[in-house]
């Protein structure tokens, strides 16, 4: 996973952002903040905290898959970031927070 996450970054393919608050559930708006952002082809959201419009706007985009950070989050075996999901996104999108935590449990 580190060795993935760090040939993201270096291909300029891994962006973290302060937070994924959207303040509607629209798909048309969350494509518009990809577009905006530069994002295309499969991309790879993921958020720490429980956002309902994100969710609701991310669902109905075919190249787009959001998933939950990990610690907490992932009590259900097969939720969370994963590696095939890391290599299988041309961009990656991370909340300030998905990132820290995914960094301390890499750091272990």
């Amino acid at each position: 996973m580190r060795s993935a996450l760090s040939a993201k970054l270096s291909e300029n393919s891994l962006m973290v952002v302060e937070a994924l608050s959207l303040e509607s559930n629209k798909t048309k708006d969350f494509k518009k903040i990809l577009s905006d952002l530069g994002f295309t082809g499969r991309v790879l959201v993921v958020d720490s905290s429980e956002n309902k419009n994100l969710s609701l706007s991310s669902r109905n985009l075919p190249k787009v898959k959001l998933v939950p950070g990990t610690g907490e989050v992932k009590l259900v075996p097969g939720t969370g970031v994963n590696i095939f999901d890391v290599v299988n996104s041309n961009v990656l999108l991370f909340s300030r927070d998905s990132i820290l935590q995914i960094q301390e449990v890499l750091g272990r």
